[in-house]
């Protein structure tokens, strides 16, 4: 379409006073008229463009031949006198000028191009790539092909392709269908926690599922606070954000374990100590170990933020901060919170021990006995229950059994095939590793985008494509080095003929 024609050259990226396409319609110039040619008059003037030499100027065409038809027709069939008879697939590409405007969507700030959004929406719609449009607030002014309001695609014809828009959507629908099994996950962390916390054997006294609760409130609030920090200093978040909750809540929970296990073992073998110094002895040791991992982890994201790649860039920001802010918190309420755990537990007149979860000083929160940590007599895990005893420590006996079987002549046996095997099966794998990378590996393997990819790779294969920027450079002042660009561009044998599209020609 000519850039005079009303609304497009608002909208197409234009060169020589051209919308910027790549397609069997740029064989036509601007003096071509398409309306009211029959096929065979059409295919004639293809035919003609085909047979033209590169760089001249095709008079049945109304064109300068800058490119070769089988950059744009796949299989394209050829009589013996030259002229074009058809192909299998077509190839085409169009430039949108990109004009991204401020714009608030629930209370966050960000750029975009609406138009474009739209115009992207309404064409997957259109060229039925997408069951259902895109965009709920633009259905009403969109209408097909029928003039009705669904997507449906062209009749005599299949069409593929990538858009401006194709990357986010897709991706945040596997994102958005990632979430399901992210909160499933959540839950069975959380669970894991509850139910292996505090002392093997479980008491109802000496459970410590109050203090899960504690950890799973540092742990979202960790991630509030390391999301809060990054956005403060610019960062954006994005799609892969949502991946750190279950991160920092699996970090969460091992400071958790390293922390109370610390705990039970300083309590057992010092039964005597005051509670600041078993919080003590514990930071000691459980809390040299927690800081370490974090210091590690956050290390590894702080280096993975020096990424040139934004996304991956920002996603190890987010993440180094809520590692920072879980170590921080466990720290200053954790240890506050393991420290009232210590108090409800030991026994004393007049309070005596409470239950686990019953902190406050009634009679139906008060153990009418003594439980000492060493002597478990239940296995209720938040508050007693009427015949509720009885020893349960499967695995400590489990991890004690295995250790005891590793070390019999028979499990030394075994544990050296089984790490031989699992060593030369890593070796064999190493040498079948695939260490290039390909954008449609983001895209479902049923996509538009992933059959897009699939035809270009059967039809369209060809070599890399690349392209040269010259920046803010004075054109007339470089002429003589733009020319040499050109003729070394045009010139190399490296460049398929007639897939060079340069603007100083």
């Amino acid at each position: 379409q000519d850039v005079d024609q009303e609304g497009v050259q608002s909208r197409c990226s234009t060169r020589g006073g051209r919308c910027e396409v790549q397609s069997i319609l740029g064989v036509f110039g601007k003096g071509y008229q398409l309306d009211g040619k029959t096929d065979d008059q059409i295919l004639q003037a293809v035919s003609a463009y085909h047979k033209a030499p590169a760089d001249t100027f095709v008079v049945e065409t109304q064109s300068r031949k800058s490119f070769d038809l089988h950059l744009v027709v796949a299989d394209l069939r050829v009589s013996a006198s030259g002229d074009v008879e058809g192909g299998v697939a077509l190839w085409n590409a169009y430039g949108l000028n990109e004009r991204p405007a401020p714009f608030e969507e629930d209370g966050e700030v960000g750029f975009e191009d609406a138009i474009n959004a739209v115009w992207d929406a309404d064409a997957l719609c259109h060229l039925g790539m997408e069951e259902d449009h895109r965009l709920e607030d633009d259905v009403d002014k969109y209408t097909n092909w029928n003039g009705g309001k669904t997507c449906t695609g062209p009749d005599r014809f299949t069409v593929s392709g990538v858009f401006s828009r194709s990357l986010g959507d897709l991706f945040g629908d596997q994102i958005q269908g990632d979430l399901a099994g992210l909160g499933i996950s959540f839950a069975l962390v959380i669970a894991f926690l509850f139910v292996m916390i505090g002392p093997p054997g479980r008491d109802s006294v000496h459970g410590m599922i109050g203090l899960g609760f504690v950890a799973v409130v540092i742990v979202f609030a960790s991630v509030q606070s390391g999301f809060g920090m990054a956005s403060y200093i610019g960062v954006k978040n994005n799609p892969l954000g949502n991946f750190i909750n279950f991160l920092i809540l699996g970090l969460g929970v091992d400071d958790a374990f390293v922390i109370t296990a610390e705990f039970i073992r300083h309590k057992k073998e010092n039964k005597g100590a005051t509670i600041e110094e078993l919080i003590g002895n514990t930071l000691a040791t459980g809390g040299s170990s927690v800081f370490l991992t974090s210091f590690t982890d956050g290390a590894a994201f702080a280096i993975g933020a020096t990424s040139k790649l934004p996304a991956l860039r920002d996603f190890c920001i987010m993440a180094a901060f809520s590692v920072f802010f879980t170590w921080f918190l466990m720290m200053i309420l954790f240890t506050p919170a393991l420290a009232l755990h210590a108090r409800r537990i030991t026994p004393g007149e007049p309070a005596r021990q409470r239950y686990d979860c019953c902190c406050c000083p009634l009679s139906v929160c008060t153990a009418p006995t003594v439980h000492e940590i060493d002597e478990p007599q239940g296995c209720c895990m938040v508050c007693p229950q009427k015949g509720c005893t009885g020893r349960m420590e499967p695995l400590p006996d489990a991890l004690e059994a295995f250790a005891k079987a590793v070390l019999t002549p028979a499990g030394k046996i075994v544990t050296f095939f089984v790490f031989g095997g699992v060593f030369v099966l890593g070796i064999i794998g190493l040498n079948e590793l695939y260490v290039n990378w390909k954008l449609e590996w983001f895209f479902p393997s049923d996509s538009y985008v992933t059959e897009f990819f699939d035809s270009n790779e059967q039809y369209f294969a060809s070599g890399t494509r690349y392209s040269i920027h010259t920046g803010d450079t004075d054109v007339y002042d470089n002429r003589d080095k733009f020319q040499a660009l050109d003729d070394q561009v045009h010139n190399s044998r490296f460049n398929q003929e007639g897939s060079v599209s340069f603007f100083w020609r």
